[in-house]
């Protein structure tokens, strides 16, 4: 299920802050040294079951480096044209965009309308 997201990068969308170690951010940072670290990542919850075969679980924070074209076989935050988000895998087979759910159930969306916000680089999850 798709939700709409407000004020998507507003300080008052904030749920909650995490700390990450400098050299995680610093290794990528320094490889291009273009804007702000804080320009170039952000965090998003994963709500449902929708990437739970890629190992993406219900509740997870994800770690997204922003982008604006999408590798082949990544997974990636999408938003599309009706302003809702979603978490995908991005394929490009015989010239067409695919974007994949990983459960098993939901059909491949193929050359869709979106917007790639980011590449997910990590998946944190609470233990008990």
């Amino acid at each position: 299920m798709k939700e709409k997201v407000e004020a998507l990068f507003s300080d008052t969308n904030v749920k909650k802050y995490m700390a990450f170690n400098s050299a995680f951010l610093l290794n990528d940072y320094n490889n291009d040294n273009i804007g702000k670290l804080e320009d170039k990542y952000f965090i998003m919850f994963a709500n449902g079951s929708g990437m739970k075969k890629a190992g993406i679980n219900d509740g997870d924070t994800l770690f997204v480096k922003r982008i604006e074209t999408p590798k082949n076989n990544t997974i990636i935050t999408v938003m599309f044209e009706d302003g809702t988000m979603a978490v995908r895998r991005y394929l490009e087979i015989d010239g067409n965009k695919i974007l994949r759910r990983e459960n098993g159930r939901t059909p491949d969306l193929i050359n869709p309308i979106f917007c790639p916000f980011g590449e997910v680089i990590s998946v944190h999850r609470k233990i008990a």
